[in-house]
C-alpha cells in the first residue's frame, strides 16, 4: 500500500509562522477530512529538504525550462548536506552553481521543482493515506492557490508517496 504524507511548507525556507498562521493551516485541511490531531508542526534548526521520490522527472531550469535530472540535485544535496546536525545550511542552498542544461547561474532554491521538492525549516506534516484522494483531486494548482489565499502567507503542499 505504502505511505502517504503530506506537507505544507512555506515559500520562503526561513519563514516561521506564527501560532494563528499554524492553526489556520489546521483549519484548512479539515476541508478534506484532516483531523486537527492528525497535523504535527515541525520547526527544525536547520533547513530540511521535503522530497517527493516519485516526482523527479518534474524538475526543470528557471531559464530554459529544460528537465534536469534528479541526480544532478541529489549528487549536490548529498555534498552539502550536515550529517552532524542533520540539515542543510541556507548558504549551501543558495550557492550559485551552474546548470547542466544551458549553463546559466542558478541556485538549488531557484530550480522550479513542481511541488516534488522545497527546503524550509518549518512544515506541517500528516499521515494522508485517508484524505490522499481528496487532496489528490485539487493537487497542485487549486490547493496551493486556496491554501495561501486562506493562510495568508506563500506556501506549498506537497505530496509524498512512499
Amino acid at each position: 500500500m505504502g505511505i502517504y504524507i503530506i506537507e505544507i511548507v512555506p515559500k520562503d525556507i526561513s519563514y516561521i509562522p506564527s501560532r494563528n498562521e499554524q492553526n489556520k493551516i489546521v483549519e484548512f485541511l479539515t476541508r478534506y477530512g484532516v483531523e486537527k490531531n492528525q497535523v504535527e508542526h515541525k520547526v527544525s534548526n536547520g533547513i530540511q529538504c521535503h522530497v517527493n521520490p516519485y516526482g523527479s522527472e518534474n524538475i526543470k531550469c528557471p531559464h530554459c525550462e529544460e528537465r534536469i535530472e534528479m541526480t544532478w540535485v541529489y549528487d549536490i544535496l548529498s555534498e552539502v548536506y550536515d550529517s552532524n546536525s542533520m540539515e542543510f545550511h541556507l548558504k549551501d542552498i543558495q550557492k550559485v552553481r551552474y546548470s547542466p542544461c544551458c549553463q546559466k547561474p542558478i541556485s538549488l532554491d531557484s530550480l522550479n521543482y513542481d511541488g516534488i521538492l522545497s527546503f524550509s525549516i518549518y512544515s506541517a506534516s500528516l499521515e494522508g493515506g485517508d484524505v490522499w484522494n481528496l487532496i489528490a483531486m485539487d493537487f497542485p494548482e487549486k490547493i496551493n492557490y486556496e491554501l495561501v489565499e486562506f493562510i495568508g502567507f506563500p506556501a506549498e503542499v506537497l505530496m509524498i508517496r512512499m
